[in-house]
């Protein structure tokens, strides 16, 4: 038998068995947190999600450079030994009680700059997340370089169910206000820490051999400056509107951008998190991976869009069933966001594939670009309040997807033509998708139906149509992704055969 046939199955079958994994704790975690957030709205008000929201800018300031990329340096590299390891584990600690500390430093600054004296213990308290989530981080990286996501799940799963679901929630019942939000945060990470350890073992001894931090130092490096520079880009419309609107207006935004990013974040992340560790295996095989990133382009983007679309025309529906009637000033930011969202989910793709090739020079250059571009949309829109701010994003995020398109183009080195198609094929289905919801309500509207209800009927007919579109008309782009994962001819089999096929995939 041919090894790199025998090779290449035996990769396709992780990546699948990842990708099923992945989704299955992003999907029970999305639920989680929608539950979570719908339940904490009612208990907390804007003002509150707007200083936990500050304080979390400030609290990542450190992150990535406290990470620095060294669970990325684990899973990318091409050998791994017991010192390696021992000298990640090493280096993860150093920087988390490091970087904590720093940050206990610039707490009261950062409280003075926003002028909010809430904000200093808040720092305080969540900076003890860089030395939880220090303690885990490199047996989380050892079972993401073994495709193990089964267990990544589970560990997902039960700390954020605990950590939040019932630490953070019996908090708030309690009284407890923004603080149960901090001991929320730091439970589930100090519980994923423990669990992931105990399922991923390895050496606790420190490694003081300068040698074997040079791979860390040069590509977990540059991968912590490119993290910086995406999380200064992500972060950047909360600090501003905390910083000219006030808390309560962030608790606003936060809350809106939150209702669309957790869904889409959920279900590209199940995808991407399994894609880093593939592309880095077959980093040198150019024909394979145009093939796997073609692949999960069209994956990604024929759910992102149609669902961001659909987002977009359910927007009331979404906030008054979330959050509450309370919340009705998220309406409409919520369409405008919806966009925002679909161009960074799937820009995310690209950010992958230039992490797993080592092409970090790019990545630094756009996320410049996109910050500088991000800094001046904001100067121009600030008078426009909320909605101008989130049009300032939409803007600088449509300039950053057409520069990761051109990046990948130039990775792969193939015709920018591919790289569009399943782009093209994603929005009409989505335009299709979102006329049918749009058209469902019209007709609710006539009659005094319950918002959930409305919600609930838009979703079930925004997903019947996606369905007939990929399983019923299916064209090319889409056929050829479900023969590459099925190994049924969809162009030319029964609706009943493709189904029995996606069926035997999912279990």
């Amino acid at each position: 038998m041919d090894e790199t046939r025998t090779t290449g199955e035996g990769l396709t079958l992780s990546a699948l068995r990842g990708v099923q994994w992945s989704s299955v704790a992003t999907g029970t975690n999305i639920v989680l947190q929608i539950g979570f957030t719908a339940v904490m709205a009612r208990l907390l008000d804007p003002e509150t999600y707007g200083l936990i929201a500050i304080a979390n800018v400030v609290v990542r300031c450190g992150t990535y450079f406290a990470q620095m990329g060294i669970g990325q340096a684990i899973v990318q590299a091409r050998s791994l030994n017991q010192k390696v390891i021992g000298s990640g584990f090493t280096a993860s600690i150093g920087f988390g009680i490091t970087f904590c500390a720093l940050v206990q430093l610039i707490a009261s600054p950062a409280a003075i700059f926003f002028g909010d004296e809430r904000l200093e213990p808040v720092v305080r308290w969540l900076s003890l997340s860089f030395v939880t989530s220090a303690i885990g981080s490199t047996s989380v990286a050892l079972l993401k370089r073994k495709l193990d996501f089964k267990s990544i799940a589970r560990i997902d799963i039960a700390s954020y169910a605990i950590g939040y679901g019932c630490t953070g929630a019996i908090l708030a019942m309690s009284g407890f206000g923004v603080w149960s939000l901090v001991c929320a945060s730091l439970g589930q990470s100090f519980l994923a820490s423990i669990m992931a350890y105990l399922r991923e073992r390895h050496p606790l001894r420190l490694s003081f051999d300068w040698r074997s931090y040079q791979p860390f130092l040069m590509f977990g490096g540059t991968v912590s400056i490119i993290s910086f520079l995406e999380f200064a880009g992500s972060s950047l419309d909360s600090a501003a509107i905390g910083f000219f609107e006030g808390t309560s207006s962030l608790g606003i935004y936060n809350r809106s951008f939150m209702l669309v990013y957790l869904p889409a974040y959920a279900f590209t992340t199940s995808v991407s998190r399994v894609l880093f560790p593939l592309f880095s295996k077959i980093q040198s095989d150019k024909n394979r991976l145009a093939d796997g990133f073609l692949s999960s382009l069209s994956l990604v983007s024929v759910v992102i869009v149609p669902a961001c679309f659909g987002m977009a025309i359910c927007a009331k529906e979404i906030v008054v069933s979330v959050l509450g009637d309370n919340w009705f000033a998220c309406v409409e930011l919520l369409p405008i966001l919806s966009l925002v969202i679909l161009f960074r989910m799937v820009s995310h793709l690209g950010g992958v594939l230039c992490d797993a090739t080592a092409n970090l020079a790019r990545k630094v250059w756009l996320q410049v670009g996109y910050l500088v571009t991000l800094s001046v949309s904001f100067g121009l829109m600030r008078g426009y309040g909320l909605k101008g701010f989130a049009l300032a994003l939409l803007l600088t995020e449509s300039g950053l997807f057409i520069g990761y398109t051109f990046a990948v183009r130039s990775v792969l080195s193939i015709q920018l033509r591919a790289i569009l198609h399943p782009y093209l094929l994603s929005t009409r289905i989505g335009i299709l998708s979102a006329g049918a919801i749009g058209a469902a309500l019209l007709v609710l509207n006539m009659f005094p139906v319950h918002m959930t209800i409305r919600l609930v009927i838009a979703m079930v007919i925004g997903a019947a149509t996606l369905g007939v579109q990929l399983l019923v008309v299916p064209s090319k782009a889409v056929a050829m992704l479900f023969e590459r994962v099925t190994s049924v001819n969809f162009r030319n089999s029964s609706l009943g055969s493709r189904l029995h096929a996606i069926i035997d995939v999912v279990r």
